[in-house]
């Protein structure tokens, strides 16, 4: 122990002070490296990968037949090879750093709960299989509407493309009022499926977090019959481990 009472004066082994604390400044010195390296690791997979797919979509427009072309926008195909590419290559990123942390994450702190009390770790895994269930559900609806949106972008890209391509056309023949309407009903629509998509995506994490309060009452009870305060608290910072990935997972 570090600190030591001997009658009425308290002691500090510094030798044992002086190791903790190395100890803790060196996990953060390594917890600071390893986050860096995985930040560049994938930020180069990302940019890899983003550099692949507009080569394949290049190579792939070289041997689409002029069909494709009369019956697609323009404005369809470069969101295609533009927009849909770097938000891919964006959000890859984040997947690629979330999902190992959060495999690590999870492992760990289900490691650490069974060995503190496997007891109160197994009240934990009750609500795993629901949290899952709600996080299957809930991204399999949000995703539909995030598809929808994706294609609502390429379609209104399309238009604007088309529109100021064609101005001239446009005045010639008085369509100002037609194509704002038809403008406004594919904003209307896009607007739609990003406020649907973004709405169910968000129930993600208060569902995961009010499960994850029934499980802190249930290690709360059982904490108070079998066990002490000092486990049950414990238990509180594993639960708050234990849970996240999840979260980063929906």
């Amino acid at each position: 122990e570090i600190f030591k009472m001997e009658g009425n004066v308290i002691t500090i082994s510094w030798n044992i002070f002086y190791q903790k604390f190395g100890i803790i400044i060196g996990v953060y010195v390594v917890s600071a490296i390893l986050q860096w390296l995985s930040q560049y690791i994938a930020a180069s997979i990302g940019a890899r990968y983003a550099y692949e797919m507009r080569d394949r979509v290049q190579k792939k427009l070289d041997k689409l037949p002029l069909s494709y072309f009369d019956k697609t926008s323009y404005g369809d195909t470069l969101s295609i090879g533009t927009n849909d590419v770097d938000n891919i290559s964006r959000n890859l990123q984040t997947i690629i750093t979330q999902s190992f942390a959060g495999i690590a994450l999870f492992l760990g702190s289900l490691i650490a709960m069974l060995v503190t009390d496997w007891r109160l770790a197994l009240v934990a895994l009750v609500s795993l299989p629901l949290t899952l269930i709600i996080v299957v559900l809930i991204s399999k609806f949000s995703g539909k509407q995030f598809t929808t949106y994706r294609n609502e972008l390429g379609v209104l890209n399309g238009k604007v493309e088309e529109d100021y391509a064609g101005y001239m056309i446009i005045k010639l023949f008085n369509k100002e009022k037609d194509i704002e309407e038809d403008f406004d009903k594919s904003n209307e629509k896009m607007a739609k499926a990003d406020g649907n998509s973004q709405f169910l995506s968000g129930l993600i994490f208060p569902t995961t977090i009010f499960i994850n309060n029934l499980a802190y009452v249930g290690v709360a009870v059982l904490a108070g019959i079998i066990s002490d305060a000092g486990t049950m608290i414990v238990f509180f910072l594993f639960l708050r481990l234990f849970s996240s990935p999840f979260q980063q997972l929906g």
